[in-house]
């Protein structure tokens, strides 16, 4: 510490804090564009004036190379050695055109290709140099003037080109950072378009949803009107009415199958016979085998059954149908019994009368038309229910979306605010809103 130091203490540093701006994001392109565009027009005329400079010498390349085209050589020298000169003018001369011929300029403003503009118009130089040096070895001889102007020339479009490239390649990683960033800027604004779209797509289709549910408790609540009305009520009834004919047919038709069940073997021999029935006939005997009480309904005035019971008695009797002797007892017992018809005419007539009534119930239950109005309110209910599901799967993918989208957001948001901040030395944050 020095003697000024101690006698007045030592200085402190004071830090500058860098400006703080805070930007909403639809300010943030105008705003970049006017940080850089200082910046970029400075890069971009420095870039043109190199053009310009390059431009400027080759046309004065052009010019000597004709100039040297024209020249006469002044100097004697022996024939041979002048053929010689003369021959590696004429090379010198179209490698030299080649050269300038594949020049092209590119946008001033587009720093990456020029940079391999420079890059390659230095190697290219420096190798036509090269290549043609002893081409000017052997020119020099004779034009020793031209041949300076010219080689001047493309040591002066190289240099150029390396000390422009020197000056850009420093300021490459910003010029590179701008680029990105205006991208990135427009990315964001993509994705802003994005989650608009998934937002107003999200509150048609919740807007949808909440029809629907409208809809639905509106369904469910007639329904609960048609189950507890009172037509539901006189349908109730009505049901419960045909529940107890249908069983008392049931238990009809299963008093009609007993009774013929003993007879079942006795039958099966005497269709293999089928003796005393003609075709009909044997079509009915095959019914009364397999499903007699369908027989019995077509069978009118049991004709049929009679000549089927008298011809399978007459077949026991003389042996030709064998059964054991209680099987045989049990079958010719219930033979007469059948013979008799009362029993079975009284089945057959509180079949009819229940038939008859169940087809009354069931023509009322048809008029009534409450069973259409609950199937038809049960459809609507179902497909609303289908309409609801596939409306809640398209919401959750369009809140999968909006998540996706929001943090790509704010992804990109944190790097723009890192990258402006580099770009302009201040600190930037930036907010989305409307």
């Amino acid at each position: 510490m020095n003697f000024l130091e101690k006698l007045f203490g030592k200085k402190e540093v004071v830090e500058e804090t860098p400006v703080k701006i805070n930007l909403n994001f639809s300010e943030t392109d105008a705003w970049f564009e006017s940080e850089t565009t200082g910046f970029l027009d400075s890069i971009n005329q420095a870039t043109k004036n190199s053009f310009e400079q390059i431009e400027s010498i080759l046309k004065e390349l052009n010019n000597n190379l004709k100039n040297l085209e024209k020249a006469k050589p002044e100097e004697i020298i022996d024939t041979r050695a002048k053929k010689f000169s003369l021959d590696n003018r004429i090379a010198f001369i179209r490698k030299t055109h080649a050269f300038t011929n594949k020049i092209n300029f590119p946008d001033a403003k587009d720093t990456m290709h020029v940079l391999e503009f420079y890059k390659a118009l230095i190697k290219n130089t420096a190798g036509l140099l090269a290549e043609t040096q002893k081409n000017i070895y052997f020119v020099n001889m004779l034009f020793a003037k031209e041949t300076t102007e010219i080689t001047s020339n493309l040591k002066a479009i190289g240099s150029i080109a390396h000390e422009s490239q020197k000056v850009l390649q420093k300021d490459k990683n910003k010029i590179e950072l701008i680029s990105t960033t205006r991208e990135t800027i427009q990315e964001t604004k993509e994705l802003i378009r994005a989650q608009k779209n998934e937002n107003e797509n999200l509150k048609q289709d919740e807007s949808i949803l909440k029809k629907l549910r409208n809809e639905e408790k509106g369904i469910k609540q007639e329904l609960n009107e048609l189950n507890d009305g009172r037509e539901s009520a006189q349908l109730k009834q009505l049901l419960e009415q045909l529940k107890i004919l249908d069983t008392r047919a049931g238990r009809i038709k299963g008093n009609v199958l007993q009774m013929f069940s003993p007879l079942t073997k006795a039958l099966k021999k005497y269709g293999r016979y089928g003796i005393g029935l003609d075709k009909e006939g044997l079509t009915t005997l095959a019914l009364y085998i397999e499903f007699p009480f369908r027989a019995v309904l077509i069978d009118k005035k049991l004709k049929t059954l009679d000549k089927i019971l008298e011809n399978t008695k007459d077949l026991i009797d003389k042996g030709k149908i064998d059964l054991k002797d209680k099987q045989k007892q049990k079958t010719i017992t219930q033979i007469e019994n059948l013979k008799n018809h009362s029993e079975l005419n009284n089945f057959l007539d509180e079949y009819e009368k229940t038939r008859k009534l169940i087809e009354e119930i069931e023509n009322k239950i048809k008029d009534s038309g409450l069973n259409k109005k609950i199937d038809s309110a049960k459809q609507k209910l179902k497909d609303i229910e289908n309409q609801m599901e596939n409306k809640k799967q398209a919401i959750h993918k369009l809140e999968n979306n909006l998540r996706s989208i929001d943090q790509n957001i704010s992804y990109k948001i944190k790097e723009l605010e890192i990258a402006l901040t580099k770009i302009s030395n201040k600190d930037v944050s930036i907010e989305v809103g409307s």
